[in-house]
């Protein structure tokens, strides 16, 4: 029986979503939108960025990963 690569690696790459970095963005967001305190804003642009650029790049290693994968196999079945 032949399944293709794409049902085990999207099945394996979707518990790896950063989702808790973001909520923490979403989070950040939404106070640096409604705050009116001078003070934590730079503390809010950074934990925007952080979380950000966390979800960003690995979600491009795991596309990446998957792609990888996904292109490997396809070559190795005509070998």
């Amino acid at each position: 029986m032949h399944c293709p690569a794409e049902v085990f690696s999207f099945s394996s790459l979707l518990p790896m979503i950063p989702g808790m970095y973001a909520y923490k963005t979403i989070l950040a967001l939404i106070c640096f939108m409604r705050t009116g305190d001078e003070e934590i804003l730079p503390n809010l642009i950074v934990e925007i960025f952080r979380n950000g650029l966390t979800i960003f790049f690995v979600l491009a290693v795991l596309v990446i990963g998957g792609h990888y994968r996904c292109l490997y196999s396809i070559n190795s079945q005509f070998r």
